[in-house]
């Protein structure tokens, strides 16, 4: 059985498409309920805080919070749109 590579290429690409979405719904919901028990948030929170805790960690201040700010949420999308045009730019 052989995978066609375009799709396995398509289906990456989207999976770095919905994990953007994913960070950004993250930063929202710490401004707006950063407390919250929803399954949904805690659902948001386990899938992006693989990406997002090594940039923490990286990002001066130890806990990637500058000035009160935690920049490391940008640097995670930075990084998975880095990815997404690297894996068009490569396989186009």
């Amino acid at each position: 059985m052989q995978i066609d590579l375009s799709f396995l290429i398509i289906g990456i690409f989207y999976f770095l498409r919905i994990l953007s979405y994913l960070i950004i719904a993250r930063v929202i919901i710490s401004w707006v309920a950063p407390m919250s028990n929803h399954p949904l948030v805690i659902f948001i929170i386990n899938t992006t805080e693989p990406i997002i805790a090594p940039i923490r960690k990286v990002l001066p201040g130890g806990n990637g919070a500058m000035a009160m700010i935690d920049w490391s949420p940008l640097v995670a999308l930075i990084l998975v749109d880095l990815a997404r045009w690297g894996l068009v730019s490569f396989f186009s």
